[in-house]
């Protein structure tokens, strides 16, 4: 796992980071079985706008359904979950027949979520914040695959705002762990900083607005998000508008795994495309390796903490003594770590389970917004934040840490390989498919703005 750093996703196949008995049975959140976790859990406020605390910890859960995100919209929307002619798909895969007697309380739970994710993101957008995930649409595509695996059609992948309450709950949950553990583990932490981009960057995206009659200000990532959100309202037109935010994405520096010990950047530890002073990747330890360092990390200080205070350590509690339930997985021994995809599914995140077809572009949804967002002059707060937690963290003294300086140096440059390669292998493949299609299909006319020519 460590050398492989974090899953990749093709279009006819994964090659998951962990064997398949752990990250397609014993770590996924299949229905109605007990599965140990580690967990966040807020408290808010009756009106969602503040955090008036919050615990981290290990857990068991049970899920009580694992949809897809059409399923989730659908029941969002009073729309029966399942099409017409649904076929069930196979074992340890999300989206079978949802109870109907769960879809009321499903719906409630889910309008809750939405509800407090649409702050949230109201919250950055007011802020500065750019969602730039719409500027490179045409990068993640659904591919419907025959038998024999070769493309029938191909489409952009459906953007749905569940994708985006998934995403919203990720990034808090991210945002806050980043903090604990930092505040625990000052030279040991593994964060995730992203710095602004130069003026000079965006020459091309400034001289494209210019020519659309939309005077553009790239001196801070505040004013570009003005600019942006200025042509939007002004109706520059769908193509254009997704031109100008892939421009803009493409000009931005890439987000990068760091030790906070061996970290030296101009701009600090903030993530300034989220907006948020300390972020990392807590979220999905199943398919990056980033995160199960993370969650060593944070568990560490949270035992740390307990022994310091003389309370039990209630945080570090043992595994239950009731047995997990027997594994379906497929065998390691047969074909681990490769999963082919069947007639008819789709290039893809993290499901409402841990389902692969939508990974990879659930991650591009954040990726996307990571991009670009307010300037430094909010980066280190955050807005909600209970007092309880902040006196809390202060008077928590520094720990050793679990791994040392350079050897988590050494990890973080080992990730950040990895993560590129994993992108760059993801492009080129669909790239392939698509060229796939297009030899045996009808060239479609569609819309289009020419913004590179290759050889």
């Amino acid at each position: 796992a460590a050398r492989r750093a974090t899953t990749f996703y093709l279009v006819d196949r994964r090659f998951d980071m962990l064997p398949s008995l752990l990250s397609s049975d014993i770590c996924s959140l299949h229905d109605n079985v007990d599965r140990l976790a580690v967990s966040v859990i807020w408290t808010l406020s009756s009106d969602l706008e503040t955090v008036k605390s919050i615990w981290y910890g290990r857990t068991v859960i049970q899920n009580v359904q694992a949809m897809t995100y059409d399923q989730a919209h659908n029941i969002l929307h009073d729309i029966e979950p399942e099409e017409k002619g649904f076929i069930p798909p196979p074992p340890l895969t999300a989206g079978g027949a949802v109870n109907r007697g769960s879809i009321s309380g499903l719906k409630k739970d889910l309008s809750v979520l939405t509800k407090l994710t649409r702050k949230l993101r109201t919250r950055r957008d007011n802020s500065g914040a750019v969602d730039l995930s719409g500027g490179d649409r045409g990068s993640e595509l659904k591919f419907v695959l025959d038998e024999s695996g070769n493309p029938t059609k191909v489409m952009p992948k459906k953007e749905l705002e569940i994708h985006h309450t998934i995403a919203e709950l990720m990034i808090l949950a991210n945002s806050f762990v980043a903090e604990t553990i930092y505040t625990h583990f000052p030279d040991t932490s593994l964060l995730r900083v992203h710095g602004y981009a130069k003026v000079d960057s965006f020459d091309e995206l400034e001289s494209l607005m210019k020519a659309s009659g939309i005077k553009f200000d790239g001196r801070s990532n505040k004013s570009l998000a003005q600019s942006l959100n200025e042509a939007r309202s002004k109706g520059a037109g769908s193509i254009n508008d997704s031109l100008f935010q892939a421009l803009a994405t493409r000009a931005m520096s890439e987000a990068q795994y760091i030790c906070t010990g061996d970290y030296d950047g101009d701009s600090g530890l903030s993530h300034y495309g989220l907006g948020i002073g300390f972020y990392t990747h807590f979220t999905s330890p199943i398919r990056r390796y980033a995160d199960m360092i993370v969650h060593r990390l944070l568990m560490e200080s949270l035992v740390k903490r307990e022994e310091n205070s003389g309370q039990p350590p209630a945080l570090s509690a043992s595994t239950p003594n009731s047995l997990l339930p027997e594994s379906n997985a497929i065998s390691v021994l047969n074909g681990e770590g490769i999963q082919h995809k069947s007639s008819g599914l789709e290039l893809g995140s993290d499901n409402l389970d841990d389902d692969d077809d939508d990974d990879a572009f659930l991650d591009s949804l954040i990726e996307g917004a990571e991009e670009l967002a307010l300037g430094p002059e909010k980066a280190n707060g955050r807005e909600g934040q209970s007092t309880e937690r902040a006196t809390d963290d202060k008077e928590t003294n520094t720990q050793k840490s679990i791994y040392e300086t350079t050897e988590l140096a050494k990890t973080c440059n080992v990730l950040n390989s990895q993560n590129r390669i994993a992108k760059l292998s993801s492009m080129e493949c669909q790239r392939l498919f698509l060229s796939l299609f297009f030899r045996e299909n009808k060239t479609e006319v569609t819309r289009a703005v020419i913004t590179d020519l290759r050889q």
